[in-house]
């Protein structure tokens, strides 16, 4: 069996049976590793930059010792929305490609996160799934 890594280079699914403990997750769970192949088959990751940048994310400010070079950091907090998932520490908040499979996973499987303390997928995020949903030739 090939390295996790390698398997989302090739665009497998990569389920991990161990980790659905329910129905509920492994329908979740099911929508956020679909959401890595497609972010992963969209131009190497595009859509969860894209995304980021969208939501404000994906922080680069402007660096005067080297103009011209950005040096960019993803920052779940600097966002114009919370992302969906637990209110303190969300998944989403762990890499900005988590935070594109926590979105995706979320629009696909919205009644998920509908438990108290957790936080529904959000207006511009619902929104940019759409958008490249109905951008798919």
């Amino acid at each position: 069996m090939a390295p996790p890594f390698v398997g989302r280079l090739l665009g497998d699914v990569l389920l991990a049976d161990t980790a659905f403990y329910n129905q509920n997750d492994a329908k979740f769970g099911t929508a956020h590793e679909l959401g890595h192949v497609w972010d992963w088959r969209s131009n190497w990751g595009s859509l969860h930059y894209e995304m980021s940048i969208e939501l404000g994310t994906m922080v680069c400010p402007d660096n005067p010792e080297t103009p011209g070079e950005e040096v960019c950091w993803f920052d779940i907090e600097a966002g114009k929305e919370v992302p969906p998932g637990a209110q303190i520490d969300p998944y989403a908040g762990t890499y900005v490609w988590e935070d594109w499979a926590e979105v995706f996973a979320s629009y696909v499987y919205p009644d998920y996160y509908n438990r108290k303390g957790f936080v529904q997928i959000g207006e511009l995020r619902k929104r940019y799934v759409e958008r490249k949903i109905r951008e798919i030739p």
